[in-house]
């Protein structure tokens, strides 16, 4: 039951923000349109952000993965991307709010998990722990800004047209790969 109700306000959060700015999304307007109490509320979440951290948290996870689950890197890419394209207006809400850096934070973390899928799958897993993660941040660092840059221009460029954009990556990366497996250090 409490994982239903949890469900329910994030679900009912999601809601709101397609139609409301972050800001004024408050306790009350969540509770009477999920129909629970304030109690309710504040059994699950200690207030709006960790609702919306979990909401991040939750939903980012459950679209792109963070474990490698069988599919290719850009099928995850795209899946992230169009996630994002579909709830544009949920996005750009929490963008352009004081929450901009949770947002960011777990984008970074699904990028950066995206990123140590691909290496892995070039050749990298011979690489150590801190090359790996060098070269992760590297690239989803480039991912994130044209992620960004995507979200700061309205999201208006379809994700194909994005993933497009990034493939002209893909190539650099297994070239780091490569480099850093014959400098061997």
């Amino acid at each position: 039951m409490a994982q239903f109700t949890q469900m329910a306000i994030r679900q009912t959060f999601l809601l709101l923000l397609e139609q409301t700015p972050l800001d004024k999304i408050t306790v009350k307007m969540i509770v009477d349109a999920c129909g629970i109490s304030r109690n309710t509320f504040y059994y699950h979440y200690e207030d709006i952000p960790a609702l919306l951290r979990d909401v991040l948290e939750t939903e980012l996870t459950r679209v792109c993965g963070t474990d490698g689950d069988g599919q290719s890197s850009p099928q995850r890419l795209q899946q992230l991307l169009s996630y994002v394209a579909e709830h544009r207006m949920v996005f750009d809400r929490i963008f352009h709010s004081e929450y901009r850096q949770q947002l960011e934070r777990r984008l970074t973390l699904s990028t950066r998990a995206i990123a140590l899928d691909n290496i892995r799958a070039c050749g990298g897993g011979a690489l150590d722990a801190g090359q790996q993660e060098a070269i992760a941040v590297f690239f989803s660092s480039g991912v994130l800004g044209l992620c960004r840059q995507w979200l700061a221009d309205g999201a208006s460029v379809p994700p194909e047209v994005l993933l497009q954009r990034l493939s002209l990556f893909e190539g650099l990366l297994e070239t780091t790969v490569e480099r850093a497996l014959k400098l061997g250090t």
